[in-house]
Parts: structure tokens; C-alpha cells; sequence
């Protein structure tokens, strides 16, 4: 597909979802919606223009956020009553899945073998096989009694395996994939991937997932706004290397590296210590 036919194509489908909205046939519109922004995430990666591809991820942005109040208001009620249509998208994209449930108590012959992000990496104790559990606590008392919506067959999300409901949170069970943002083996390393995932998010406004929604990998060039300052690149240029070897602070300087960095030359470490 050309450079811009995937924003003629996405238009058409943003078109059709606003009508069927009029026509407040939501399902319609919901699929349309996710239609459009399947077209925009993919078409925007290829796009060489950086001020079409910052418009077209805030647009982007504001279709999803359209999407799931039309899904929480109009359609998320229907999901147990036979609509099996409904594609979805991100975390719009449920379905039942019981097959996959299994009794907390399973849990208890696991041992945590590390921590990543918000996520626990665990290991079976029973046949070693390591998983990535994800906790969800659930929202409140009066919504206890409806059923439980877990999410499945979302892009970008490692394969759900099963999943477990306690009195008070739902436990993911998610495929351990061995390389994950940069993310091979839980070290020190995995810190410093974090902190400038978080960065990258503070000065540029947006998560780095949003701006490289098919992940970072070896091959990956880091898309980075121009606005933000020569300083503020490189840090983030080295916080993000794929390879953890090479990523600033996994060397013999440690955190120190990290502190000399041209970006914090304004900041007084020894007086923040105090």
C-alpha cells in the first residue's frame, strides 16, 4: 500500500464508523473504528513524514479512545448474550474464554524467579515451565457478581496461556517470550530499559509502545521528536539499546554512567543525596 493510500482507506473506514454512530449502530461502528486504526498503526510505520506521523498517532489515539466508550457504553453488556463478532481492538478486544480458567490454588506450586515492569516473572515447580503472571485487582464490591472479562487476542500482547480469579484479583498467566522490548533476561539491565521507558514518555508526551506498536527490536531505529534536545536524544538513544550490553548503565560504570550523563550536568547528585 502507498505511503497515503492507508490514510485514504483508514478515512473511508472513520467515515463509515460516524454514520453508523448516527445510525446508533454501534457494532457497526465499533468494528469500523477498528478497522481504521488497524489501517493507521500499520501504514503510519512507513510513513517517512514525521509531522504526518505524529498527527496521524494523536488521531489515532482519539478513535481508540471513541472506540472503547462505544464498547463500555453500548456493546460490553452483550458480550455474554450470543454477539461473537466483535473483533475488538487493544484492550477493547474481550471475549469469554473459560476454557482457559484454572483454580487459583495452582498458583502456590509456583516460585517467582524475578520482576519486570509491573509483572512477575514465575516458574512451575512442577515441570519448570516459566510464565509471566500479571495481576489484576478488581475494581469494586458492588461489581463482584458480573462476570469476569479477560483480555485475549490483543495485538502486541504475548499469547494468554490461562488465567486465575481470586476473591479480590484476576492473576494472567502469559507466554514467557524471551526477548521482550530489550528485555532478554531480568538483570540491572532492565532497570535502566525501564527508566527510559519512562522518560521517553515524560519528555516526548506519549509511551514509547504508541510510537512503535510493533515493539523494539535489534533491527528497530528509535523514533525520536525533533523538539526534544540533542542531550535528551542521546540519553534516551542509550537507555533503549536493544541489546542490553550496550545499554547505558549495564557497564562497569553502573548508575554513575548514568548520573554523568550530558542530560543531567544541571543536576547536583550530591546535594539530592543529602
Amino acid at each position: 500500500m502507498a505511503k497515503r493510500d492507508y490514510l485514504v482507506e483508514a478515512a473511508k473506514q472513520i467515515r463509515m464508523a460516524l454514520d453508523s454512530e448516527v445510525n446508533e449502530d454501534y457494532e457497526a461502528a465499533f468494528s469500523y473504528y477498528k478497522n481504521g486504526v488497524d489501517l493507521l498503526l500499520n501504514g503510519v510505520q512507513l510513513d517517512p513524514n514525521k509531522d504526518r506521523r505524529e498527527a496521524v498517532k494523536r488521531k489515532t489515539t482519539q478513535y481508540l479512545k471513541r472506540a472503547e466508550e462505544i464498547f463500555i457504553t453500548h456493546l460490553q453488556d452483550n458480550l455474554g448474550k450470543g454477539s461473537s463478532h466483535l473483533g475488538g481492538y487493544s484492550s477493547l478486544r474481550f471475549r469469554p474464554i473459560r476454557h482457559l480458567s484454572s483454580p487459583v490454588e495452582d498458583l502456590e506450586m509456583c516460585k517467582v524467579i524475578g520482576v519486570t515492569d509491573k509483572v512477575l516473572i514465575v516458574q512451575s515447580m512442577v515441570n519448570k515451565e516459566t510464565f509471566v503472571v500479571k495481576s489484576l485487582v478488581k475494581s469494586s464490591w458492588e461489581s463482584r457478581d458480573q462476570p469476569t472479562i479477560i483480555p485475549q487476542g490483543v495485538p502486541y500482547m504475548v499469547k494468554l496461556l490461562r488465567y486465575y480469579v481470586s476473591e479480590d484479583a484476576v492473576y494472567l498467566h502469559l507466554e514467557h517470550v524471551k526477548e521482550i522490548g530489550g528485555v532478554c533476561r531480568v538483570t540491572e539491565a532492565c532497570d535502566w530499559w525501564s527508566l527510559g521507558a519512562l522518560l521517553f514518555e515524560l519528555l516526548t508526551g506519549m509511551p514509547l509502545w504508541q510510537l512503535h506498536p510493533a515493539g523494539i527490536h535489534s533491527h528497530t531505529q528509535l523514533l525520536i521528536p525533533d523538539h526534544l534536545s540533542t542531550a535528551a536524544a542521546s540519553l534516551l538513544t542509550e537507555l533503549l539499546q536493544f541489546d542490553a550490553g550496550y545499554r547505558l548503565g549495564s557497564g562497569g560504570g553502573g548508575v554513575c554512567d548514568i548520573k554523568c550523563h550530558p542530560f543531567f550536568s544541571s543536576v547536583s547528585w550530591k546535594a539530592l543525596s543529602c
